[in-house]
């Protein structure tokens, strides 16, 4: 099997009869000839071999042969060679690897100049390629079982080279088109992703460095993907930032800001775009969507005005309502969002629960991916008894057990972030607040503690949350919410003992 299959047929006229078998050593230094002869075709690969080189500041440390052969529906074929007994080129399936030999089947010569630039740019590509796997198994197994690693970043070089001249730019579409589609059921039209990788670092270094680790990888599968995620930086925030940027950007929308915009060499007009999928909230049900691994989801929510929604996501993307709003919500790991449509009334006596963000559109595009695995989302009305607070629920204050548990078992999740179990979650009342643990900086209070409220897994884990009165605001009861995670075992947290 070759490395570097090419399915870039064209209706090309029959080129004239060329001896198989001819092949020659690419090297620097010999002037591009308009007449493309087998000779022509050496001068082009000398020309385009050092510029896919400096890409990716690397060289290909064995000869890039050049070879004539009638290859049937491929133009191209690009292979780990060692020479043969009479001094030519063959492919190989095993070690040692001497040379990286492509293959031109005739009708490739008969390609326009761009064209035939971009093609030999493609295949010189998977010449390091194969040199970043290292073994010739290796290099075989990553274009058999990864062709979005291999092909993908291999497009992105012929379009980076060539521009909107490469005739076989129809890759983009499939990817834009199509974000349900897992990343890694792609091949040419994973060149997006790669584009996605370039929008701040250089996407080349990135792309090696990705086929280096498929040589490390057991799964063959998440390792070089975690390495793209890493390219915007080490920091947890940076590669959020990168999933994020990634599910916003298929919506293609400049007027939402560059973070839902697509970027990439030779990218088609805006025309060319996904369809969000319409959901439309009601009351009868939870509206639930999986997202399937390395892929996204793209949405748009149409929700009636009054109604308090609450979205529950696991993984990483934004929600922006719209139109003529600005208002965007990101998110990350595993969020719990609660907005109120344009305006919530709540019955006399009581008002909104702070938490709820107030919108003022009743319709939001919502665009989410899991990252390198599976993600989540859950859209729902929320009960307006869950979400609008009694003013005067005691002497002390207003009541501050305000979530039901399996809320709680929500809110306390993504505090911890995924570093404990969060299961039997259980609330506690307190009369009066409990002892402040001194990692914990508690805002500042008014002139009265008020009472307060601890919900705790059976882990220890705990959300506090604390409803505080301030009289020197000029009204009944300060409005502001803390929620902090404690994170100790329950019975340090309740006593007060071995935590404060």
């Amino acid at each position: 099997m070759s490395l570097g299959l090419s399915v870039l047929a064209t209706a090309a006229a029959p080129a004239p009869h060329m001896p198989e078998g001819r092949a020659a050593l690419l090297a620097e230094g010999v002037v591009y000839q308009p007449k493309r002869t087998f000779e022509d075709a050496i001068r082009v690969g000398r020309r385009v071999r050092p510029r896919v080189e400096s890409l990716f500041g690397r060289k290909v440390r064995v000869p890039v042969v050049l070879a004539i052969k009638k290859l049937g529906e491929d133009l191209a074929l690009t292979s780990p060679a060692r020479r043969d007994g009479q001094g030519g080129w063959e492919p190989v399936r095993n070690d040692p690897r001497e040379g990286c030999l492509i293959e031109l089947d005739p009708e490739a010569l008969e390609l326009g100049s761009q064209n035939f630039r971009g093609l030999l740019a493609h295949e010189i590509t998977h010449c390091l390629t194969q040199q970043a796997a290292g073994s010739v198994p290796a290099a075989l197994d990553l274009i058999n079982t990864s062709k979005w690693l291999a092909e993908g970043s291999a497009e992105l070089v012929a379009y980076q080279l060539v521009g909107k001249g490469w005739a076989y730019t129809e890759s983009w579409n499939p990817y834009i088109t199509l974000p349900e589609k897992g990343l890694r059921t792609r091949d040419y039209d994973a060149v997006g992703f790669f584009a996605h990788i370039g929008r701040r670092p250089n996407p080349w270094k990135v792309a090696y460095a990705m086929w280096s680790e498929w040589r490390k990888d057991v799964f063959k599968q998440e390792d070089p993907f975690l390495i793209a995620q890493r390219s915007l930086g080490k920091s947890r925030a940076a590669q959020d930032r990168f999933l994020q940027t990634w599910a916003m950007s298929y919506a293609r929308r400049s007027d939402l800001g560059r973070d839902w915009q697509m970027v990439g060499p030779a990218i088609p007009g805006p025309t060319v775009r996904a369809s969000p999928r319409e959901v439309t909230i009601g009351r009868l049900g939870p509206s639930r969507h999986t997202v399937v691994d390395a892929s996204v989801k793209l949405l748009r929510l149409t929700v009636a005005k009054g109604l308090v929604i609450r979205v529950s996501s696991i993984g990483f993307g934004a929600i922006r309502w719209e139109p003529k709003t600005r208002t965007e919500a990101r998110l990350a790991r595993e969020t719990v969002l609660d907005y109120c449509i344009i305006d919530c009334p709540c019955p006399t006596g009581e008002t909104l629960d702070p938490i709820v963000q107030k919108v003022t559109a009743s319709s939001a595009l919502l665009a989410l991916t899991g990252g390198a695995g599976k993600g989540f989302v859950s859209i729902r009305v929320r009960d307006m008894s869950d979400v609008c607070v009694p003013g005067t629920a005691s002497t002390d204050g207003p009541d501050p057990c305000i979530y039901t548990e399996d809320e709680a078992t929500g809110l306390i999740a993504s505090k911890v972030g995924g570093h404990h179990p969060v299961e039997e979650v259980q609330m506690q009342f307190f009369p009066k607040a409990p002892p402040i643990p001194k990692h914990v900086s508690p805002p500042k209070r008014g002139v009265k503690l008020v009472t307060a409220c601890l919900y705790l897994s059976s882990f220890g884990d705990a959300i506090w949350v604390d409803r505080l009165a301030d009289e020197e605001k000029g009204s009944p009861w300060d409005k502001s919410l803390w929620i902090s995670y404690l994170g100790y075992p329950r019975d340090e947290v309740l006593t007060g003992t071995g935590c404060c």
